[in-house]
């Protein structure tokens, strides 16, 4: 992992002063991403997952359409909001 071992994990706190930082580099953190076991073999690291992003559009346009309660967000509030905005 090379330099980023160095620097201490997102999830444990909030950390000062690290050495080198503004000199060298401006990191104050590592990404507790580097711990899934793929994450070091991951070309595109900022590319988003399209299977999880394809999956929600669908779930949300279905109960939309389908009026699924309490899974919609269309509701009487969405509406005015339209309408506000709109305006």
């Amino acid at each position: 992992m090379g330099l980023l071992s160095d620097f201490p994990k997102v999830t444990d706190g909030p950390f000062d002063n690290l050495p080198g930082y503004g000199k060298f580099h401006n990191w104050t953190k590592i990404s507790i991403f580097w711990d899934l076991s793929y994450w070091n073999d991951n070309l595109l690291r900022h590319n988003p997952d399209v299977m999880h992003i394809e999956n929600n559009f669908f779930d949300n346009v279905f109960n939309t359409v389908m009026d699924v309660k309490g899974k919609t967000n269309d509701n009487e509030k969405a509406g005015l909001d339209v309408v506000e905005l709109c305006a």
